[in-house]
């Protein structure tokens, strides 16, 4: 608003100057017009530079602007009205009884947006009110011409002050949700990490303690720790390199090959390399981690998994698929109501982070399939 406000201070200067240039000689004291003309220009650089600069009103159920740009709104003001009134000294009584512009012109009505823009509709009407009552001095009397012109300024002041608020409460609540969405980005992102650390290690454990040995509890839990530890130094390593790298999805997604000994997993993958942004590559390639660590705990024993990963025009696509157990269509809804996050956040909450698809397909008895479609960025 005051970028627009400054192409209005100067397009009506430019207009004022060659209004006044053409009428150059009807001038009372010519002399003196052009030397308010200089003022005004020197006032309008000083605006157009200092108003933007100036501490933001912010705009709540107590009207409190900030005092510099009250300040300079109070002083914008001062100079409009004595620009107006300067009319009185350089231009004939004839002229100004007979209705002729006013030397500032339009040019005084910046002060009124200035006002509208600082404090909203309230000081926006109180400038167009003090701005009016000097335009009806200038003229001494209550003409047509004048009234409108008054009329327009208390318009002006009211339409733009009622903008500028709404404006800015619209770009603090827009503020606000940035930042809700961003704090629940961060907190998927940190809960997914657990999933898939912490919270597997601890599954693993108390699934196991029951015909283990304690030694034996001890031995896992330490192989745990150091998983956990190799884990969080990686992430430190992704952290350090440039988001704007890009790596091959086949080369982090091959591993998982082997990651599980005891299972048989067959892996196609193309031929060429799959490019991605470094941090889709391995959002995508930790969810297929986490679908197939599903695959290991809840297929079955004897299950096998296949891997599919497609180069498609404008996306990626993997596809896990196993000839497991299964699960009931309901099971993911059961399994987030009771605070099991692997599915929905490891795996779909990861593909729609990236502003892709997941789409789960199981019956019982017929094993799960899972699809994932991430879009090229």
């Amino acid at each position: 608003m005051w970028r627009a406000l400054a192409v209005f201070r100067v397009a009506s200067l430019i207009f004022v100057v060659v209004q006044v240039g053409r009428t150059y000689d009807d001038f009372g004291h010519p002399a003196g017009a052009v030397g308010v003309l200089i003022a005004m220009a020197a006032w309008t650089t000083f605006a157009v530079v200092v108003q933007p600069m100036l501490p933001d009103f912010e705009r709540s159920s107590s009207w409190n602007p900030p005092a510099p740009a009250l300040a300079m709104a109070a002083a914008d003001l001062a100079i409009a009205v004595a620009t107006l009134m300067s009319t009185r000294l350089v231009d004939t009584p004839d002229r100004v009884v007979t209705g002729a512009p006013t030397l500032p012109g339009t040019w005084t009505a910046g002060a009124v947006l200035g006002a509208a823009i600082v404090g909203g509709a309230r000081l926006g009407l109180g400038a167009a009110v003090v701005l009016s009552a000097a335009l009806f001095a200038e003229r001494g009397a209550f003409a047509t011409t004048t009234s409108s012109s008054a009329t327009l300024l208390v318009l002006a002041g009211l339409v733009v002050g009622y903008l500028a608020t709404t404006a800015l409460r619209a770009e603090q609540q827009m503020a606000r949700v940035r930042a809700f969405e961003a704090t629940r980005a961060e907190r998927d992102r940190l809960a997914r990490a657990i999933h898939d650390g912490a919270l597997q290690a601890l599954a693993l454990i108390a699934r196991e303690a029951a015909v283990m040995t304690r030694p034996q509890i001890a031995t896992l839990a330490a192989e745990h720790e150091a998983a956990l530890r190799s884990h969080v130094t990686a992430l430190v390593i992704d952290n350090e390199t440039a988001l704007s790298t890009e790596l091959d999805l086949r080369q982090l997604i091959a591993p998982l090959e082997t990651a599980w000994p005891k299972r048989i997993i067959s892996l196609a993958m193309p031929a060429e390399p799959v490019i991605l942004p470094a941090n889709t590559a391995r959002e995508l390639a930790a969810a297929v981690h986490a679908a197939l660590e599903n695959v290991d705990r809840h297929a079955g024993a004897a299950a096998k998994a296949w891997v599919l990963v497609e180069d498609e025009t404008d996306c990626v696509v993997v596809s896990i698929r196993d000839d497991g157990i299964g699960m009931a269509p309901n099971r993911p809804r059961e399994a987030r109501a009771a605070g099991r996050i692997g599915l929905a956040g490891s795996i779909v909450g990861r593909v729609q982070s990236l502003g892709g698809t997941a789409i789960v397909t199981t019956e019982p008895d017929s094993g799960v399939e899972v699809e994932l479609r991430v879009p090229r960025r």
